[in-house]
């Protein structure tokens, strides 16, 4: 399984979540969409072969990432989970995601125009932070006292 949320994002894009296993297919898209709601569909066994390569060329266990929030970043966060276990990486922006995930981070946000999507009149739970706390508006930030 692997999931990609965006949540706040400055400049206007939608925050979106994508949950994708070898036979499900979840997506979500919040502020700013066009079509906001919940979605199902089904990913192409060669897309999630593509996917699940290139997650099996990385270390999961060395990714570590920030969760400084800045106000004038976009919020992202993935869990992919593996063998059993859940690696969950918050960053705040893609810069500081590590390089060697953002090829699959790329994959997974790419496949929503791939997939025949249907839209479901339920939501769905996705183990982001970022749906959880509806962290997909601007969050306030305390001044800083300079």
């Amino acid at each position: 399984m692997i999931t990609v949320a965006i949540g706040y994002c400055p400049g206007g894009c939608v925050s979106s979540a994508t949950e994708i296993t070898l036979h499900t297919y979840h997506y979500y898209e919040g502020n700013n969409s066009t079509k906001p709601g919940y979605y199902e569909g089904k990913l192409p066994a060669s897309d999630w072969d593509r996917i699940s390569a290139e997650v099996d060329k990385i270390d999961i266990n060395s990714l570590h990432t920030e969760d400084t929030p800045v106000a004038d970043d976009t919020w992202i966060e993935v869990l992919i989970k593996s063998e059993g276990r859940i690696t969950h990486l918050k960053s705040v922006t893609y810069k500081k995601m590590p390089a060697k995930l953002m090829k699959v981070i790329n994959l997974v946000l790419g496949t929503s125009k791939k997939v025949k999507l249907t839209k479901s009149d339920e939501s769905y739970p996705f183990k982001t932070t970022y749906q959880q706390t509806n962290i997909v508006v601007k969050p306030k930030f305390a001044p800083v006292n300079r």
